[in-house]
């Protein structure tokens, strides 16, 4: 079934993920699982409730008690999972996908995802199966409201003032909005919501802020408002992107780097995490802070089992989810958010002048080919830089002395996506030259 991903379950609703398929997913999980007790939340999207109802039929069916923490955001509800020790989780979003999909994300014991390899693929053959044992004795549905626990926590680990500052700051109409006017108003934050109001229309803007659209409203604020900064969250507020003071898109992996950089002054020594596509400027930066650099495969699940494995202080992912050692290692867009600020207040800099020495590496960009035969080509990839010192970690790396690229296989999508860096653009756009003759 398509709606079963690398790392969660995600379609269109209702023609491929609705109501029927969610109670069957309940039933599905705890007879995989054998779990008791299902903490429960949703992102903002209208098919939410629709989705809960019949999720938690499901759940309980099966005899599993459902803990309803009701509309949060994925960073919350996996802080609470892990922080209250509830034994399993279901988070009913579709992160930063359009309007139209709904989903789920499912966790076992510690907040730990459930990918493909560890539940995900027995738990689609459950459903298509549907042949469920009755359980006599049903699970029971409560309410608990965590909000004040998750701003409590949150605040403390903010150590500088960071009142000074004034950004603007996006919410996309996803379930972020309300959590920050709390955490903000405890900080004494300087701030201009926008899109502040939950609304799973998302009628301002498509809430992945990776895209160029997204961006425009919170780039011409920053400039009207003369800001230090803007950010975009995404819907269910995992990802986050920032906007510098002169309204300019800053890089992920510089986030990534700033933050790293923090991290190791504070801890010398640690381990910081970042995915096989990341810009090499943040293992540099790993390096040059004498931290342990550990490098994994593409996909929050992945990131998360590494993370959380080898305890390190830091992981970053490429496409903007940033995760903290504090918050049970899990990506967490408002904690990166908030140690953005303590960062600018510690260095007396603007977030461009901060960023400005890590722009040393060409880069391609994400570049996305619809294709057939993904495997087929990969191999042709191979074979071509076979001279190269290659990586099977996630697709294939590649690494030459002046370029060093990677190519995998979309999780989600008929697409090869490729990523190319290099020490000069025409070593990058050589690169990319001959990569895209082989599979374009």
């Amino acid at each position: 079934m398509s709606i079963f991903k690398a790392y969660d379950i995600r379609g269109v609703y209702p023609s491929q993920i609705n109501e029927e398929i969610a109670y069957k997913i309940g039933k599905s999980f705890v007879t995989f699982t054998k779990t008791k007790q299902v903490v429960v939340g949703i992102d903002a999207r209208i098919s939410s409730p629709q989705i809960f109802d019949s999720l938690v039929k499901g759940l309980t069916e099966q005899g599993a008690d459902v803990i309803n923490i009701g509309l949060v955001t994925t960073p919350m509800f996996n802080f609470v999972q892990a922080h209250f020790k509830y034994i399993s989780g279901i988070m009913i979003t579709a992160s930063h996908n359009p309007k139209e999909y709904n989903g789920l994300k499912m966790n076992s014991e510690d907040a730990t995802p459930l990918t493909e390899e560890t539940g995900i693929k027995e738990i689609e053959k459950l459903v298509e199966e549907n042949n469920f044992v009755e359980v006599l004795d049903k699970g029971s549905v409560s309410k608990k409201n965590h909000f004040e626990d998750y701003f409590s926590f949150i605040v403390d680990l903010v150590k500088k003032d960071i009142s000074k500052l004034k950004i603007v700051v996006d919410a996309s109409s996803g379930s972020i909005g309300p959590i920050c006017k709390q955490v903000f108003s405890k900080l004494n934050v300087n701030y201009v919501p926008l899109n502040f109001e939950p609304n799973g229309d998302f009628p301002s803007h498509d809430p992945n802020p990776l895209k160029k659209d997204s961006q425009e409203e919170t780039k011409k604020v920053v400039l009207k408002e003369k800001a230090d900064f803007g950010c975009l969250f995404d819907a269910d507020a995992d990802r986050i992107i920032f906007i510098d003071e002169y309204g300019k898109t800053i890089q992920s992996d510089f986030v990534a780097a700033l933050i790293t950089k923090k991290v190791l002054r504070d801890k010398p020594g640690g381990k910081v995490l970042y995915d096989c596509i990341s810009s090499r400027i943040i293992e540099k930066t790993i390096v040059d802070n004498g931290g342990v650099p550990i490098v994994t495969r593409v996909g929050r699940s992945y990131i998360y089992l590494t993370a959380k494995k080898e305890d390190v202080l830091f992981g970053a992912e490429a496409s903007s989810h940033y995760y903290h050692q504090e918050v049970y290692h899990s990506d967490n867009g408002l904690l990166t958010l908030l140690k953005i600020m303590e960062l600018l207040i510690e260095e007396k800099k603007s977030l461009s002048m901060l960023v400005e020495p890590y722009k040393i590496y060409a880069h391609s960009g994400e570049v996305n080919v619809g294709v057939e035969g993904k495997d087929e080509k990969i191999k042709l990839i191979a074979e071509e830089f076979k001279d190269g010192k290659q990586s099977r970690l996630d697709g294939i790396s590649v690494e030459y002395d002046n370029a060093w690229f990677n190519v995998r296989k979309s999780n989600t999508e008929p697409l090869l996506r490729v990523r190319i860096e290099g020490k000069n653009k025409e070593s990058v756009d050589d690169m990319k030259r001959r990569i895209l003759e082989i599979i374009a």
